[in-house]
């Protein structure tokens, strides 16, 4: 039985309608807790349900008897957010990776990441998957996250953006600040605003250059995409520039921004042209006779 006060890591995966994945990403981590942690003393495996209508339900409870895994099922359907946010509330261990459903796992990644937790002693894990390359050469322990912002703007201003991936973060529980997470959730970047509000005045951040994640070749689609989403990147990765006064990634803001509303006024006059070529064409027909 887990021991509240002996549980190192919670791995929390909220899910919505996403059976198939569970299918194969759930033996896959119990398989791996298993074999560095066979009396389920040190990881707890927490779903959070956000009311799915798919078979998600009956397969956890299949899956639950014998095993370490706690599982919350919402009445109605939350928000992703604020679903991901209840998770970190439920979470009892030391420190929480809240894990995306559509993520599968490399060869050994959970022992890897228990070992980096218990030698570095850090507030901030922040792994990566196969298929992204940060830049540096090396992992590394930085002093705390103003440290590593002003290292990777130089190289790979866009990592800022990318490690908002919520697989790519494994924290403190006490780092992340609840109440604040609630406040930003229109953001649909809460869990970012709520690790930054206390990690801005301190605690080391570990980045593991050593591949974790796996990304899908067929990832899952959002459910209902969020409003706007491009705006909001813009509006965190400027947060980040200017509370970690980094003149790169503030410049790395208004790049992004002008090439979003590029791409935007593209868009738009394919949509012009599109309204008006089959009145075009007619003109062409009736010129041609």
């Amino acid at each position: 039985m887990l021991n509240d006060c002996n549980i190192l890591l919670s791995i929390v995966i909220p899910t919505y309608n996403r059976c198939n994945y569970l299918r194969e990403l759930l033996p896959e981590i119990l398989n791996q807790c298993d074999q560095i942690d066979p009396e389920s003393i040190e990881i707890e495996l927490v779903l959070c349900d956000n009311a799915s209508t798919d078979t998600t339900q009956e397969y956890i409870a299949a899956q639950k008897k014998g095993k370490r895994i706690s599982y919350y099922r919402n009445s109605e359907n939350i928000g992703g957010d604020a679903n991901f946010i209840n998770g970190v509330k439920l979470a009892k261990g030391n420190f929480v990776w809240l894990f995306g459903d559509d993520e599968l796992l490399v060869e050994n990644a959970i022992s890897n990441v228990i070992r980096i937790l218990k030698e570095s002693s850090c507030s901030l894990l922040i792994v990566r998957h196969d298929l992204y390359s940060v830049g540096l050469q090396h992992s590394h322990l930085f002093n705390n996250y103003k440290e590593l912002v002003h290292s990777i703007s130089k190289i790979n201003p866009h990592f800022i953006l990318a490690h908002t991936l919520i697989t790519a973060n494994i924290f403190k529980r006490e780092v992340f600040d609840i109440n604040y997470a609630f406040h930003c959730i229109s953001t649909n970047y809460g869990h970012m605003y709520a690790l930054m509000n206390n990690l801005k005045v301190g605690g080391t951040v570990f980045f593991s250059n050593e591949p974790i994640i796996i990304v899908r070749k067929h990832r899952a689609e959002f459910d209902k995409p969020p409003e706007f989403l491009e705006f909001k990147q813009i509006r965190y990765i400027q947060y980040i520039g200017k509370t970690f006064n980094d003149r790169n990634i503030v410049i790395f803001s208004y790049k992004f921004g002008l090439k979003l509303f590029i791409h935007y006024i593209y868009n738009k006059f394919r949509q012009i042209k599109s309204i008006f070529k089959p009145e075009i064409q007619s003109q062409n027909l009736k010129d041609e006779r």
